[in-house]
């Protein structure tokens, strides 16, 4: 893919997260005071994750997000094996980041998987948004050591509310490729929300459930 590829890539993600509506989403559970709720599609299910993080400004949240040191990415996601940024551009639309993700199996009986994939933050009135999406076939990384995984979408909005707060809103679909035990399927795919607790604990932030 050229950066022009890459952007209608990224363009396409975008408009598909758009389909997913509230009233596509059926509640699976709290943890960790993450709300999440699932719905299903073909290329698989789509997760979602609601919470509140206390005192908080988008931009703060928003950097702990797209950090890309190991130290904080463990954090975040402690099965992660290897992760860098590969490649920047920046356009009349923004910064658009270009990122290796490695992640450790669940599971002795499953492979590794990394993704390959783009992210860009936009503005939006009070909604800071970030998209990322799966761009393969666009860089070589020397590092891949797993099975090619498909970031069909992740998508993060945060709103700033009028009392200080931040709702932060998870959502995302991927296709690990390769069999997978579905149990183990399943495990991954709800553990993905909390992604913003975890965040919130980077910066010492109390957290509650959205209402």
């Amino acid at each position: 893919m050229n950066k022009q590829e890459i952007k209608q890539k990224w363009e396409k993600a975008l408009a598909l997260t758009k389909t997913y509506t509230p009233d596509k989403f059926k509640f699976y559970g709290m943890n960790e005071k993450v709300s999440i709720s699932s719905a299903e599609a073909s290329e698989g299910t789509v997760v979602k994750g609601e919470i509140i993080v206390e005192q908080c400004k988008a931009r703060e949240y928003m950097d702990v997000i797209c950090a890309t040191d190991m130290p904080t990415r463990l954090k975040l996601d402690p099965k992660t094996k290897a992760f860098s940024e590969l490649d920047t551009f920046e356009d009349g639309d923004g910064r658009w980041s270009i990122r290796y993700y490695l992640v450790a199996s669940p599971s002795m009986m499953v492979s590794d998987r990394d993704f390959l994939y783009c992210e860009r933050e936009f503005q939006e009135g009070n909604k800071l948004t970030l998209l990322t999406t799966s761009i393969d076939g666009s860089y070589t990384c020397d590092k891949a050591s797993g099975v090619r995984g498909t970031n069909i979408f992740t998508l993060y909005e945060l709103v700033e509310l009028e009392n200080g707060d931040l709702r932060v809103t998870f959502m995302g679909q991927a296709n690990p490729n390769g069999w997978i035990p579905t149990a183990v399927a399943n495990q991954v795919v709800y553990e993905r929300p909390l992604v913003v607790s975890a965040a919130a604990k980077i910066l010492n932030k109390n957290i509650k459930s959205v209402q």
